[in-house]
């Protein structure tokens, strides 16, 4: 694994919380954890080109990883929640400099991404927001963090059933593998993703997605 410059260099540190995990049964708790924990080894393996430090458990139902740019926090966070269904996980987003130097445990590295990450993570639980971005540019991130309220208010329509559909479509992006995977008519996948607003969704997430990495940009101009 390559160590980039820690410095000039703009860091994505994604946390994430289960919400309102205590509430749940020690058995129910302990399976979505079990689950998580699965999910990160996939994405560790999936994403290793852009994870500097590695997702994982860091205290109680908190996680964290180090991403070598935004490019697929999205696909991350997508990943986080769909294996916690139906328990919600609220994100914390950092991106700035690591003052230390970089380790493949989160928990063994410091710096303004990670202070940013904390506050992004304390902001969004304060405003019951389901992310929330911290990059010390206070405009930008005004304008990033309306656009993921916007975003998480269309995913809060969505249905269980719904979910099921989007997913598959996600993965096989035709209709026919996913009306024969549960058993329903085209027509059905079809208006599942219309009124889900699902493609609206992902434009916005593919916009934002740029707008994120223009963080980057910045900071190398700055560096």
């Amino acid at each position: 694994m390559k160590n980039p410059p820690t410095t000039g260099s703009a860091f994505v540190v994604l946390i994430g919380d289960l919400v309102r995990s205590r509430r749940l049964g020690r058995e129910e708790r302990a399976r979505i954890q079990a689950q998580l924990k699965t999910t990160f080894a996939q994405v560790n393996r999936d994403y290793k080109e852009s994870i500097c430090a590695r997702f994982q458990f860091t205290g109680g139902d908190e996680f964290q990883g180090v991403l070598r740019g935004a490019g697929k926090v999205f696909e991350v966070m997508q990943r986080a929640r769909d294996a916690v269904v139906p328990v919600s996980v609220r994100f914390g987003i950092g991106i700035g400099e690591i003052s230390t130097s970089l380790s493949d445990q989160p928990q063994a590295m410091d710096g303004p991404a990670f202070h940013r990450a904390r506050e992004a993570l304390e902001h969004s639980q304060e405003f019951l927001a389901q992310a929330c971005v911290n990059s010390g540019q206070r405009e930008r991130d005004e304008m990033v963090n309306a656009w993921l309220d916007s975003l998480s208010f269309i995913r809060s329509g969505w249905s269980d059933r719904a979910r099921e559909v989007i997913q598959l479509y996600a993965r096989f992006e035709r209709l026919e593998p996913v009306a024969g995977k549960l058993n329903i008519s085209l027509q059905a996948v079809s208006k599942h993703l219309r009124v889900t607003g699902y493609k609206a969704y992902i434009r916005g997430e593919r916009a934002l997605t740029k707008l994120l990495l223009d963080y980057e940009g910045a900071s190398t101009q700055k560096g």
